[in-house]
């Protein structure tokens, strides 16, 4: 069933290849209870010292709204999802909004209606047709922008409980993860029918998603799992074995590995396409980092939600990892998703409804 709207009142912003926003069961509270100090840096290359300026953009309305995912679109502003109305309200699938928006190189923000009420826009991902895609955590749609249409949002209803993570396909199809449902779920990218495949996990709890090098589709799972599915529906799973692992996002590097953010052991975890898996350990301790991407000088940017931080990890051929971690000038603005375009670094401040930019040398 589909739905269409035009311009509306809301708008926010999006980001990466990165796929795979926070989880309704994960989200930390908004009051930040928990978090380090903003200021203190926690190791790394030369500390903040050495870190790039952030420049921070303030969206329009009430703060709160939860800018979530956020993605580059082809007519060059920046795209992002919002995923309440107000703010986050533990227990409350009432409080979940229904807006998105974009934002000019510039700066300049504007705002989109969703047509269901109390969607949930999370996750964003950029199309095998150009145009933004997005899930919808509190509905169980897809939703789909068609910039050169007014823009206009159209809506499509999927069997999901709770899609989470989105990725362009190795087929023209969309792909996305169930959360709830222990799913991973494709639709054709002219809103066909959903395909859904569960997991051989129980309780792997899906989360990011990517189109892996190798043609196949590699995802997250809270339980501690990187999966990868085939075209043709088949699965396998690695275990990250030490630790306490809570996969999240995932993302392909320039060595044609793939990457992610590890919560549970607060890492960054590398896999190569064969399933071998390395760690390397944040030096904040408890940084829970969440979302990552691949920038174009190899280094894999990624966001801090509890440490309010920014970080870079580059890993050397000699296998030698090196870390910078930068404060976000806004406290416990609790950064989420996060791109990498020609020229910068963008992130969603979803506490604090910002947008964040590091610009690249």
């Amino acid at each position: 069933m589909l739905a269409a709207v035009g311009l509306g009142l809301r708008a926010a912003l999006l980001p990466v290849a990165c796929t795979a926003l926070k989880s309704g069961d994960d989200r930390p509270p908004p009051s930040g209870d928990g978090a380090a100090d903003d200021g203190e840096e926690g190791g790394g290359e030369a500390g903040a010292s050495a870190c790039p300026a952030i420049t921070e953009f303030s969206l329009p309305g009430d703060a709160g709204k939860y800018p979530s995912g956020i993605v580059e679109g082809p007519d060059g502003n920046l795209w992002f999802t919002l995923q309440f109305t107000v703010a986050y309200v533990p227990g409350r699938e009432g409080a979940y909004g229904n807006a998105m928006g974009w934002m000019s190189p510039d700066g300049t923000p504007h705002e989109l209606a969703v047509p269901t009420p109390s969607a949930g826009p999370y996750a964003m991902t950029l199309g095998p047709d150009h145009n933004p895609w997005f899930t919808e955590f509190g509905s169980g749609n897809v939703g789909r922008v068609t910039i050169d249409a007014g823009p206009v949002v159209t809506e499509f209803s999927t069997p999901a409980s709770a899609p989470n993570g989105i990725s362009p396909g190795p087929d023209g199809s969309v792909w996305f993860t169930d959360f709830n449902g222990n799913n991973v779920d494709w639709i054709a990218d002219d809103g066909g029918s959903v395909n859904q495949l569960p997991i051989p996990h129980a309780s792997g709890q899906p989360r990011g998603i990517t189109l892996g090098p190798d043609g196949n589709v590699w995802f997250g799972e809270q339980a501690g799992l990187v999966g990868r599915v085939t075209p043709g529906g088949q699965f396998q799973e690695f275990a990250v074995e030490t630790g306490n692992p809570s996969v999240g996002d995932i993302v392909v590097g320039s060595d044609g590995n793939l990457w992610f953010t590890d919560g549970g052991n607060q890492a960054i975890g590398r896999i190569t396409t064969e399933g071998v898996i390395t760690e390397y350990a944040i030096p904040t301790s408890g940084s829970n980092p969440f979302a990552i991407a691949a920038g174009p000088d190899g280094a894999l940017w990624f966001t801090e939600t509890s440490t309010n931080k920014i970080g870079r990890l580059t890993v050397a051929a000699t296998g030698n990892a090196s870390f910078l971690e930068c404060p976000v000038p806004t406290p416990k603005s609790n950064p989420l998703a996060i791109v990498v375009t020609s020229s910068a670094v963008w992130f969603t401040e979803s506490f604090v409804n910002k947008i964040g930019r590091i610009a690249l040398p």
